[in-house]
């Protein structure tokens, strides 16, 4: 192998290391939405939408019902989130 060779492996080697670092794995299927990692930054929740609206669809039907049985965590952060994200 010629010194211009290994130079040349250990810049590639660099850039890849770079690339991890900066959260692009050239090995992964890239994400359809290229902005996707910046929206969850900004994001004000931990869970999805789906649980949030599940949950609130659940506490509807219960009080519909009159489903006094049911109980929820209402300290738990998805009950928490719900409840923000309902207002």
């Amino acid at each position: 192998m010629e010194p211009s060779e290994e130079v040349d492996e250990g810049v590639q080697e660099e850039e890849e290391m770079n690339q991890f670092e900066d959260g692009v794995h050239p090995n992964q299927q890239q994400s359809v939405y290229p902005n996707q990692q910046q929206h969850h930054d900004n994001w004000p929740f931990t869970h999805s939408e789906h649980e949030r609206a599940s949950l609130l669809h659940n506490l509807d039907i219960n009080t519909v019902l009159r489903l006094s049985n049911v109980y929820y965590n209402t300290q738990g952060a998805l009950y928490t989130e719900a409840m923000t994200y309902r207002q």
